[in-house]
């Protein structure tokens, strides 16, 4: 069987080596590229581990230190937002300042610390309060000041309700970290 070479069977070549050089351009710029970035990443973060190994060699003596000084900060930055352990401790200063707490409202959602890596987190809360004095109600605001917990009071206002009755209200922003960003 021979084959004609005419203009039909010419353009019908011209057409498939056309189609075979678009196929191996556009796999090799959507498949192969790709993977070979992930692999050069993947190579420098490696290079860079070991780097850093033999740099800082692990140690236990290091890393117990390291251990005590993350538990020792925990204290002031706690893994995760731990309200509930905040609203106790807030109570807790309140009570012992003879100051009642009526109401406690997040005022937004969690939103990184600006300045810092996306691991530390900021939530801002309104604490509404009454007590029969104002030194109570200072006294709550210096007490809350001197906690290990690592939180700001933004605004803190009173005003006299009645007679005898102050209200309240205190805006806070509690600090903390978390083990991922989403």
């Amino acid at each position: 069987m021979t084959l004609k070479w005419n203009r039909e069977s010419l353009l019908i070549l011209l057409t498939l080596l056309m189609v075979l050089v678009a196929l191996f351009y556009y796999g090799n710029r959507l498949f192969i590229e790709p993977v070979k970035v992930t692999a050069d990443t993947s190579s420098q973060l490696v290079t860079d581990q070991e780097v850093l190994l033999n740099t800082f060699p692990p140690s236990d003596t290091l890393r117990t230190e390291l251990e005590e000084e993350y538990a020792n900060s925990s204290e002031f930055i706690p893994s995760g937002e731990r309200i509930n352990e905040a609203i106790v401790m807030l109570e807790q200063i309140a009570e012992s300042n003879d100051v009642r707490l009526l109401q406690m409202s997040q005022l937004n959602e969690q939103q990184p610390v600006e300045g810092l890596s996306d691991l530390f987190m900021t939530s801002t809360y309104q604490i509404d309060m009454e007590s029969t004095s104002a030194a109570s109600l200072r006294g709550l605001l210096s007490d809350l000041s001197e906690q290990d917990r690592l939180w700001n009071s933004q605004t803190f206002s009173y005003q006299r309700d009645s007679e005898d009755i102050l209200s309240g209200s205190l805006i806070i922003d509690l600090y903390y970290h978390v083990t991922s960003v989403n």
